[in-house]
């Protein structure tokens, strides 16, 4: 694996190379993210991309994919089940998929891909050595501010972020809540993602029923038949302050 780090003037010599052999190899692009939440705190991503495939995935959490080897079929799978959430995007099909954790329970959320209505402006800066350009977006319930790089003619990005003439460099919303920013990039002829499995020991569910697990369940954590007899106890619905917050049909 060629792996080509920051500063981004690297980046700029392998443009060339990469627009001649696309179909050759993926793409794998890291991201460090800043969660600026109650308990602020700092991650690592990782998106990873085969555009002759039409498909990408975004990895983020603490531990990383494994590789392992089906004799019955002869072929190698990668899971990812370690990883601690991912968006694996399959444009083909025009589907989304999206590993989250509801307090103790895992699943992944099926969407169809959604339509991002990014408005491009003339505003451009440097990121190191690299000319990005400016995107804004509203998309459930937060507004966002992108940087994107014409020298990658790629329409991927962070998280659920895709869609714009270049690579997603950086983005964040205007609160500043969350930020994602390119630490490196690198190449391998690996077949990660045309091997993707995703948890097929997790359940499906759609966004609607993710929304309402999330929330609009009513968890009961207090064990009502040990309370006098008359108690009466009052649930109410839990504030929306996760990335998501307000979705189309509502």
């Amino acid at each position: 694996m060629k792996k080509i780090i920051l500063p981004f003037i690297f980046l700029i010599t392998f443009i060339p190379h990469y627009s001649q052999n696309i179909k050759d190899y993926e793409l794998e692009i890291n991201y460090e993210i800043f969660y600026n939440t109650d308990i602020p705190k700092t991650k690592r991503g990782k998106l990873l991309i085969n555009n002759s495939l039409n498909k990408s995935v975004f990895l983020y959490g603490k531990k990383k994919h494994k590789t392992k080897i089906d004799e019955s079929v002869d072929e190698i799978v990668i899971h990812f089940k370690n990883s601690e959430r991912y968006n694996y995007f399959d444009f083909s099909s025009k589907n989304l998929y999206s590993k989250v954790k509801i307090y103790d329970k895992e699943y992944v959320v099926k969407e169809d891909i959604p339509q991002l209505k990014w408005i491009l402006h003339s505003n451009k800066k440097k990121i190191d050595e690299l000319v990005v350009s400016k995107a804004t977006l509203s998309f459930r319930g937060r507004n966002y501010i992108a940087w994107y790089c014409l020298k990658y003619p790629l329409k991927y990005g962070p998280w659920k972020f895709y869609g714009l003439p270049g690579l997603i460099i950086e983005v964040y919303d205007d609160k500043k809540r969350y930020h994602w920013l390119v630490k490196s990039i690198s190449k391998t002829t690996n077949p990660i993602i045309n091997n993707f499995r995703m948890d097929n020991d997790l359940k499906i569910i759609d966004l609607k029923e993710y929304v309402d697990l999330r929330y609009n369940s009513n968890f009961k954590l207090i064990n009502e038949s040990k309370l006098p007899r008359g108690t009466r106890i009052e649930y109410t619905k839990l504030k929306r302050n996760g990335i998501e917050t307000i979705f189309a049909w509502e």
